[in-house]
């Protein structure tokens, strides 16, 4: 065939040839015999079966084949690029979901074919490439590389078109220059790569095309999405992948339909999903990202709410999110629709979560009754339009002091233990406030509920108890403390929510007050503990509180008045002792005798002082044996008549009888806690 000949069978002139340098084959002959040779030989079998005629022309790549071994090509990366190119021009005629990219292995080696109109020269230039920037090849350079790695690893690749084109990739004798023969074969269907020699399992290489491992039963789209970008506006598809057993991660990534490489191995954190996304760049090597941070935008932009949904099913367990996998480590959510974070939001609150990033939230949010989900800092963009962990008890906590505000129980309707123990709350909290906020700030009130469904609450002036936790005088106060850190904290500092530094900071302050409360608060508690339902050490009046005296100053003081009466005296010079004041303040008696011989009536009668010694007590029974603690909460004359009954039973009784002495005979009220006198015996004369 002549030069002419040959220039019209492979669409030629001779301008091109001159100016892009394409040789023809006859002028190498004399020039470069072993060249010529290098060009003219195939393997027979190839020869014969693809009807390979001979060869005309040869232009160079301008690479050498050092150049994808320092590239660290392999076979698969090679092999890749015939897909990639196959896949391109099956959509372009066939549309997406038309692609068909027939694979097959045989004696001669690994086959690729396509449908299209057929390769031409100008796709083996170097930098040259027809491809749009929305198409598989677009940089062009790959389909020259594996031509160059397979020609020297000795396995050559032969390109065959419906024109009747063949082209193969030569290395010059002597040189590792890469040149491209195109001679004159068989025409074929469209374009079938031969890469003679090579026999790899078919499956493994059908496997490189997402539409071909979709095929398998084990896995199914979660999402398709189309997208384009600012630099290239056509739409494209990005496909989020699922396995059928929820047990099982896909961890793949897919860039333009071709596999890349396992999530894992790019980000370290396995995927539970595999993505097939398009607007993303890839290393000359095409098995890794040029940038994670890029990787992890375009895997969040292909999120729709059906895909996050099935990710929160599968990452959510209990109270928290898994961690250590790709979507919660990696996929940067700041770029997810308002679509996806409004199924997010729809998702938390069907299952009545509340979310938070603080791990210490979630003692605080079981104690209140409400189910926290912890999400690493990684995901909190996510989750920004749900309801978070602060606003479920917020809501949560209007409904509870609504519903403890309804439920409150009259003082009168507790149990004398519960009535008691909560007044031993009230007198320990008011001594607190009073050293905290002062002598003019009334204390929150303290009530009792029963409809609550956690131990305590507070507001800004009540604090309310659940009855369930008056079952003892410890938890009672536990209790209140704990509640009214709550309202020390939030008018301290504005907030107080369990867990917090503000409520800790608060707690802190109050354990120290409680340790060094006053000996009257102490002592006036451990009155209310025992019985003494209306025991104080503090009062308020007249805008402000006032420290009560002593239980036992108040008994001399009604002794005082009382032998003033008794013995028509203006001033009743008297004064128990120290032993037995601190008996009257630690324990009150229920009843308490004071006796006077004649000597101390006699020096009482002259204005003289008399320090009195001589006491009886009655205190085998504490209040709460005499009046059954369950009983509701009682009577003061129902009590007075049980105490009677049992003091007619002591010696006590006996000895008010003896005819020596005078006696003044006291019996503790627990409803005022004071003592008031029973009887007066006079000294029989």
């Amino acid at each position: 065939m002549s030069l002419e000949e040959a220039l019209g069978y492979h669409g030629l002139t001779r301008e091109t040839v001159t100016a892009e340098m394409i040789r023809w084959t006859d002028s190498i002959r004399l020039e470069s015999p072993a060249l010529y040779d290098a060009i003219m030989y195939d393997p027979p079998e190839i020869k014969r079966r693809m009807g390979i005629k001979t060869y005309d022309f040869v232009f160079s790549t301008g690479m050498t084949t050092d150049y994808p071994v320092r590239r660290g090509w392999n076979h698969f990366m090679g092999v890749r690029e015939l897909v990639q190119n196959a896949l391109d021009i099956e959509e372009r005629l066939f549309g997406y979901e038309g692609i068909s990219v027939k694979i097959w292995v045989d004696d001669l080696g690994l086959h690729i074919a396509d449908r299209g109109p057929g390769i031409t020269y100008d796709a083996f230039k170097l930098g040259g490439s027809d491809k749009g920037c929305f198409e598989r090849g677009f940089f062009g350079e790959g389909l020259k590389v594996a031509m160059a790695f397979f020609a020297h690893v000795g396995e050559p690749i032969y390109v065959f078109n419906r024109r009747g084109q063949v082209f193969k990739a030569v290395i010059s004798p002597g040189t590792e220059l890469v040149i491209i023969a195109m001679g004159r074969a068989n025409p074929v269907t469209g374009t079938e790569a031969v890469v003679y020699g090579h026999r790899p399992d078919v499956e493994s290489v059908r496997r490189t095309i997402f539409q071909e491992w979709m095929k398998e039963p084990n896995f199914y789209v979660v999402s398709k999405t189309m997208r384009m970008t600012d630099a290239c506006r056509f739409n494209k598809p990005h496909f989020i992948i699922s396995h059928v057993d929820r047990k099982s991660n896909v961890d793949f990534l897919w860039v333009r339909d071709i596999s890349v490489n396992k999530l894992s191995a790019l980000t370290r954190h396995p995927s539970i999903f595999g993505y097939n996304i398009w607007w993303v760049t890839l290393e000359p090597n095409r098995v890794a990202v040029s940038s994670i941070p890029e990787l992890a935008k375009e895997i969040a932009l292909s999120f729709t709410p059906e895909a996050v949904e099935e990710l929160l099913n599968r990452v959510v367990s209990e109270s928290s999110i898994s961690r250590g996998l790709f979507e919660v480590e990696d996929v940067n959510w700041w770029y997810v629709s308002d679509g996806v974070k409004d199924k997010v939001a729809a998702w938390i609150k069907e299952r009545n979560y509340g979310w938070t990033d603080n791990e210490r939230a979630v003692d605080w949010a079981i104690y209140l009754g409400v189910k926290p989900l912890i999400v690493p800092y990684t995901m909190t963009e996510l989750f920004g339009g749900a309801q978070t962990l602060e606003d479920v008890i917020m809501v949560k906590g209007m409904e509870r002091i609504e519903v403890a505000e309804g439920s409150v129980v009259p003082r009168e309707n507790l149990t004398l233990k519960e009535a008691c123990y909560l007044r031993g709350a009230e007198i320990v909290l008011t001594d607190i406030h009073i050293s905290l906020v002062g002598v003019d700030k009334p204390m929150p009130a303290i009530l009792a509920v029963d409809k609550m469904d956690v131990a305590g609450a507070a507001t800004v002036d009540r604090i309310y108890i659940h009855r369930d936790s008056l079952y003892s005088s410890d938890e009672a106060l536990r209790t209140a403390l704990h509640e009214y850190g709550h309202y020390y904290g939030r008018r301290t500092y504005r907030e107080a929510r369990d867990l917090s530094e503000a409520f800790e900071r608060s707690l802190t302050t109050i354990a120290a007050e409680a340790a060094r409360i006053s000996a009257e608060a102490r002592q006036a508690y451990d009155r209310a503990v025992s019985g003494a339902w209306g025991a104080k050490a503090h009062e308020w009046k007249a805008g402000r509180y006032r420290r009560i005296d002593p239980l036992s100053i108040r008994l001399n003081d009604a002794l005082r008045l009382q032998l003033e009466r008794l013995f028509n005296i203006p001033e009743a010079r008297v004064n128990l002792t120290r032993d037995i004041r601190y008996r009257i303040d630690e324990s009150p008696p229920l009843m308490v005798t004071v006796s006077l011989s004649k000597t101390d009536e006699e020096l009482i009668m002259k204005g003289g002082y008399v320090e009195i010694d001589y006491t009886h007590y009655t205190s085998e029974h504490e209040i709460g044996d005499i009046m059954a603690w369950r009983i509701p909460y009682p009577r003061l004359d129902l009590y007075m008549a049980a105490v009677e009954r049992t003091l007619k039973r002591t010696e006590a009784e006996k000895s008010a009888t003896e005819p020596t002495r005078t006696h003044i005979i006291f019996l503790y009220n627990p409803a005022n806690d004071v003592y008031d006198v029973w009887r007066s015996i006079r000294r029989r004369m």
